[in-house]
């Protein structure tokens, strides 16, 4: 199955691959689907004892879902909804994740304009929400 992104450029190619909301790698499951492989080196999701193969390593600085959590506004600050710029409530906040692109912050209005399965919760206490 060949499918063209929502951002313009040939994305993944079968079922069973998936951009990795965490390290943004191009990940295969398993087909068995009890292994992902593919993601940086380091990512919280790459299975413990995988062999490293590649390059790339997973830079916390650059993790979508720690970049757009809720904690960033635990200053008194907004997070504001990067495509209709109102306030975010933390409890429903999800992050678009888009590979070579930046990541938005949605609210739950703007939610459903876009791929739910590129959507995700921010991290919370060192794992992702469920």
């Amino acid at each position: 199955m060949s499918a063209l992104t929502d951002f313009g450029r040939a994305g993944v190619q079968k079922d069973s691959e998936f951009y990795c909301p965490r390290c943004i790698a191009r990940c295969t499951e398993s087909p068995d689907g009890s292994h992902e492989y593919g993601h940086f080196n380091g990512c919280p999701r790459r299975p413990d004892g995988l062999p490293w193969v590649g390059s790339r390593s997973y830079d916390p600085a650059e993790d979508p879902l720690l970049i757009g959590a809720p904690d960033v506004a635990a200053d008194g600050g907004r997070l504001e909804c990067d495509d209709c710029g109102n306030e975010i409530d933390p409890q429903k906040h999800k992050i678009l994740i888009r590979p070579n692109n930046p990541h938005l912050d949605l609210c739950v209005e703007c939610q459903p304009h876009y791929r739910a399965d590129r959507q995700y919760s921010p991290v919370d206490n060192g794992g992702e929400k469920a």
